[in-house]
């Protein structure tokens, strides 16, 4: 059994965001390198579901191994608007775990975590799901209990509650990459530079547009040092640096920061302005500058 615990999600803790008032009035949000950590419970039922959702991934690669699903976001980031995220041709299935007390069917979901997912959903044209989980008393689990609401991918669209089943969403339309894939694309080049060309630790990342910085790693000397990224599409070859980048780097105080300027150009679109989904892409990215 679990321990007892008042938030099933997050252990209680400090949040990590900084809010920011610029000279304008307007407030950004800064991610700090402390960040609240799951609660055990919710870690055992995220992998659960991960697991669950492989399973169906693995049956349609079989049958179209090029072009079968691949998981976009499949660790733990925070902040976040989604617990686990893949891709499937044209189509991405955003979600978010809906932990549910079996005898009351009391949805444990923080409705504010649902609107968060719808909004960045709507706004870049992706599917939000979620993923319905069962368990008896959720305050204090056990996890033989744990189980799936229903068969299938056991996917529901968070807006209409309707089950979702990606291959029946799938088509042949090009679909133009949004700001957020772009974002998150970026930051995975930057993320595979710092672990697999500098060999340095990435302690945490987050992929929220509006949020800064998305990277957090340590050196080789101990240090832990901030990444910001920002990503640009033909003609041009490199991403200006935030206006608010002196807010960063006073908010981000104590710690080296980086910048990540990551451009790419279509290697196959009839549009050279614009990234399609499973496009290939050519990347221009020179590494860390220190800021």
């Amino acid at each position: 059994m679990f321990k007892h615990i008042k938030n099933i999600f997050y252990k209680q803790g400090e949040p990590c965001e900084k809010k920011i008032k610029e000279q304008n009035d307007i407030v950004k949000l800064m991610y700090l390198i402390d960040r609240p950590q799951p609660t055990d419970f919710f870690i055992q039922v995220r992998r659960m579901s991960g697991m669950f959702l492989q399973e169906r991934m693995n049956r349609l690669k079989e049958k179209e191994w090029q072009k079968g699903p691949h998981w976009i976001k499949a660790e733990w980031t925070y902040p976040c608007f989604e617990h686990l995220t893949f891709a499937y041709r044209n189509q991405i299935f955003c979600i978010l775990i809906d932990i549910q007390d079996q005898e009351t069917n009391r949805s444990f979901l923080p409705q504010k975590d649902k609107d968060n997912l719808i909004k960045n959903c709507i706004e870049n044209n992706l599917i939000p799901c979620l993923f319905k989980v069962t368990v008896q008393n959720p305050y204090e689990p056990r996890y033989n209990t744990i189980k799936p609401l229903s068969e299938g991918w056991n996917l529901y669209n968070a807006i209409t509650n309707e089950e979702v089943i990606p291959e029946n969403l799938i088509t042949d339309e090009k679909i133009e990459m949004s700001k957020w894939e772009l974002n998150d694309f970026a930051i995975q080049i930057v993320r595979n530079h710092i672990q697999d060309d500098l060999k340095y630790k990435i302690l945490s990342y987050q992929n929220i547009v509006e949020i800064d910085p998305q990277i957090w790693f340590e050196d080789n000397l101990g240090n832990k040092n901030y990444v910001v990224v920002r990503n640009t599409i033909y003609p041009k070859n490199r991403a200006e640096k935030p206006e608010n980048i002196n807010s960063i780097q006073i908010t981000c105080v104590g710690h080296q920061g980086y910048f990540a300027s990551v451009a790419l150009h279509t290697q196959e679109g009839t549009n050279p302005y614009k990234i399609h989904r499973g496009e290939g892409v050519y990347i221009a990215f020179s590494g860390l500058e220190k800021l």
